[in-house]
């Protein structure tokens, strides 16, 4: 879903910040009007094998400067053959991939509505439930979102189950709701070790003495929410209405059931 992007392009257009929109889960979303890729100076969209517009691998950059684009061009173009200067590659898209874009493009708005309607009956069957909400509750003002997954929140203590129970009980159920995959970037050792270039640069250095910018425990509402409280479900096409609605039946009966759940795992342990 877009965030707020008038507040981020205020706070960074004043201080010559350039705005970057990782927009990899974003195909066919808009704010206020706009489409998704268009909303700061430069964007990414992946064309990877699970994203909205799935065409094996790769992805596109897009912007409205063109310097940004020839840089992008000679980057993955071999730098003109080296005649640039700059550092290139060999990472031109093939053919088929574009023929299989081509033809997957226009069923992209189809596909999104089928999302919509999937999270809509998602939101509705599991409302007042304890312990599970959408993630984000609800979409920003004036935004249009897209579903690459279905984000839950979930609460353990609210639910009366811890997550591994609940995910293996639903699961059970013949429902694939599993916890996201994703770890916190600022733990990543690409971050956290602070070994790439923009790091070395003598200007840099005055922002980083002392500062601890990365690693565990510097955002710990993020780290509690991926280790605690996300779950997600896949609500693409050709998944439906019905599959969205036993999705809520199996989440609701298994939160029915969460005292006796606890209660075996419980028994189970102390053995």
């Amino acid at each position: 879903m877009p965030v707020d992007m008038d507040q981020i392009n205020a706070l960074a257009r004043p201080k010559g910040i350039l705005v970057i929109e990782d927009c990899s889960h974003a195909h066919g979303a808009g704010y206020r009007g706009k489409s998704a890729g268009v909303l700061g100076d430069i964007a990414a969209f992946s064309f990877q094998m699970k994203k909205i517009l799935p065409i094996g691998e790769g992805g596109m950059v897009v912007s409205r400067e063109q310097k940004f684009l020839d840089r992008a061009w000679d980057f993955v173009n071999l730098a003109k053959g080296g005649k640039t200067g700059q550092l290139g590659y060999n990472l031109r898209m093939h053919e088929l991939q574009g023929a299989l874009g081509l033809a997957f493009l226009p069923k992209v708005d189809g596909h999104n509505e089928t999302r919509r309607r999937n999270a809509e009956t998602l939101k509705k069957a599991v409302a007042g439930l304890p312990g599970i909400r959408p993630a984000p509750a609800a979409p920003p003002e004036d935004a249009r979102e897209v579903y690459y997954n279905f984000i839950f929140d979930f609460d353990a203590h609210a639910a009366g189950i811890d997550r591994t129970a609940f995910l293996e009980a639903v699961k059970a159920e013949g429902v694939p709701l599993q916890r996201n995959g994703y770890v916190p970037l600022h733990t990543l050792a690409l971050f956290e070790e602070m070994r790439e270039r923009p790091y070395r640069l003598p200007e840099n250095a005055p922002i980083l003495k002392g500062r601890k910018l990365y690693g565990k425990g510097v955002f710990p509402v993020a780290e509690a929410a991926i280790a605690e409280g996300n779950i997600e479900l896949k609500v693409h096409p050709p998944r439906g209405e019905q599959e969205m609605a036993d999705v809520g039946t199996a989440i609701r009966k298994v939160l029915t059931h969460a005292g006796d759940l606890r209660a075996r795992q419980e028994k189970t342990a102390a053995k």
